[in-house]
């Protein structure tokens, strides 16, 4: 019998080579045995769980890897090594015929002390003596949507009072727009009605951790039985799941088993168009069969809310009623970015012992109203060509061909895509129906023609000033509003 040790032996650098250094080291350490006696290559390995895991993965590897060490025809062979098996144990504490108590991911408290816990179950809680506060969770009250994420809010609404009680919830917008405190409304809306113990709440990197946690320290079912255990599971930044296939998996797995359980999955993510190509297709399919809501940075009215709010967590001072109206419509940025600002004015008040009205805000915030591209809607920027130019009212969105509007337009696509955040595809259907590639086209048009070496013929004269008299026109009507 020819044996060969997997650390040291020809093997162990050809399966380095075939699934790189960092991949070997992580699973293919001293976690593992591996015997060769041609033509069968025995791997030895910890539990029953990663039998399966390892045969699936590499087994197409492994037989590879057999038949070049053979030469010919091999066989692999994967089995649970007592002597592996034994050392886990130890390594987790755990003595036979007890069974460790998962954590509860809202509470944070469990029946079994720390000590009993295997230590990726454990993570949430560390030693007795020093176990760290649970999170306060937000509630949906202290939510404002304005009139852009009202639809999100009814749908967070409709989860955490179980109006929902089945299938797949998505949330969907740019950072900062709310969407973490949608889903910690939806958490503490359960714990309040008494189903935290059927609640789980994670980050997609805490989801990660804990799922690689668990499959390095051999603990995957453990982990699978408690996941299953909850009715509701809410997963916010699911984009920072991309490119992780195995993660995926055993999300799409979770996701299965909690539909057949007649439970809710709701996840959050930046962009669903641009995450649905970093997912794999299962996935994919089974999120978009359920609700989607879009959400959008805060409005004017949202963001006077959160300036007012952000004022009253902190010690109290003065205030003018028009200030708060006044970040709403003259500050840009995301609720966090509202939240600095009103901590940056509560500052300034606090250090020269003055209230907070129009001067200083103005005195303070006002390098920050000048970033501000304004306004965010596409009916803005109808309203200023149309007034400049003289148009009648929707002939901008109308289906004619007059060449006469087509210079107008292509200052539309311009302007929009300056502006607002809408995509080409919205810009063309507010446009009279136009395709995305005509507005990309016209915006192209407009910023060859302001370039330096812009020799066209049929470049309208004055376009510059013309193009100068908008923008000023749009900014002073963000000002009024």
């Amino acid at each position: 019998m020819i044996i060969r040790d997997f650390n040291t032996s020809e093997s162990s650098r050809l399966l380095a080579e075939r699934i790189g250094e960092a991949t070997h080291k992580l699973w293919f350490g001293d976690q593992i045995k591996l015997l060769w006696s041609p033509p069968t290559l025995t791997v030895g390995v910890a539990n029953r769980h990663f039998v399966e895991w390892l045969s699936e993965r590499y087994g197409k590897i492994l037989a590879d890897l057999a038949k070049e060490l053979a030469g010919e025809e091999a066989t692999v062979v994967i089995r649970i090594d007592q002597e592996l098996f034994r050392q886990l144990r130890d390594r987790l504490g755990e003595q036979p015929g007890k069974v460790a108590t998962q954590p509860n991911r809202i509470s944070g408290t469990t029946n079994a002390p720390p000590s009993q816990l295997p230590q990726a179950l454990a993570g949430n809680l560390g030693p007795t003596s020093s176990r760290k506060p649970v999170k306060r969770l937000r509630s949906l009250a202290s939510f404002f949507p304005g009139i852009t994420n009202r639809q999100a809010l009814t749908a967070a609404n409709a989860v955490g009072k179980r109006l929902i009680s089945f299938g797949t919830v998505l949330f969907a917008g740019p950072h900062g727009v709310g969407k973490t405190h949608l889903l910690e409304g939806i958490a503490l809306a359960s714990r309040e009605s008494h189903q935290s113990g059927k609640t789980l709440l994670f980050s997609a990197e805490e989801f990660l951790q804990k799922f690689l946690a668990n499959l390095r320290s051999n603990t995957t079912g453990q982990w699978r039985r408690w996941v299953r255990a909850h009715e509701l599971f809410l997963l916010d930044d699911l984009h920072r799941l991309a490119g992780k296939r195995s993660t995926q998996e055993e999300l799409l797995h979770h996701l299965d088993q909690l539909q057949r359980q007649g439970g809710i999955f709701v996840a959050s993510t930046t962009d669903w168009d641009k995450c649905r190509t970093c997912l794999i297709p299962e996935l994919v399919d089974r999120l978009s069969s359920g609700v989607h809501s879009k959400l959008a940075l805060p409005d004017g009215l949202s963001k006077s809310a959160i300036f007012h709010q952000s004022l009253e967590s902190m010690d109290r001072v003065l205030m003018a009623t028009e200030v708060p109206a006044w970040i709403g419509n003259n500050l840009p940025g995301t609720a966090r970015e509202i939240q600095g600002a009103a901590q940056t004015l509560w500052l300034a008040a606090k250090t020269r012992g003055v209230p907070i009205d129009l001067e200083l805000a103005r005195e303070v915030l006002g390098h920050l109203t000048q970033t501000t591209q304004s306004p965010k809607q596409l009916e803005d920027i109808e309203a200023a060509i149309t007034r400049i130019l003289g148009l009648d009212w929707g002939a901008l969105r109308g289906k004619s061909r007059d060449k006469r509007l087509t210079v107008p337009r292509f200052l539309a696509s311009y302007l929009a895509r300056k502006f607002t955040t809408a995509s080409a595809t919205e810009i063309g259907a507010f446009l009279g129906g136009r395709s995305h590639s005509t507005v990309l086209d016209g915006d192209k048009r407009i910023k060859a023609w302001m370039g330096p070496k812009s020799g066209n013929s049929d470049r309208p004269p004055g376009l510059e000033v013309l193009i100068e008299r908008l923008e000023n026109h749009l900014q002073a009507n963000q000002t009024d509003r």
